[in-house]
């Protein structure tokens, strides 16, 4: 019995049905290096929504990027990243 109740309690986080899901705002710079050379810099700002369906979680993402190269002219392009994953489940045998 005690060992029943310890391996549902250890499993509990595995039986969650599903995870917050929703919007949410990423910000992100990759600056690009050779050495000491400074090549430039590309600056993310997306908007994406993220959330799970059972095992399966998911996430999309989109809005401009700003690139910066070293020495030259700035642009603006549009760029976005999409992602899931999935998870299993631990199932409890009595």
């Amino acid at each position: 019995m005690i060992k029943s109740v310890i391996a549902a309690a250890a499993a509990t986080p595995f039986l969650a049905s599903a995870a917050l899901a929703g919007p949410y705002v990423n910000v992100e710079t990759n600056a690009g290096w050779s050495g000491a050379d400074y090549g430039g810099a590309a600056t993310d700002l997306h908007l994406g929504f993220e959330g799970s369906e059972g095992v399966l979680g998911y996430y999309i993402q989109g809005g401009p990027a700003f690139l910066t190269p070293d020495g030259g002219d700035s642009e603006t392009v549009f760029t976005g990243k999409v992602g899931a994953s999935i998870t299993s489940r631990a199932v409890l045998l009595s």
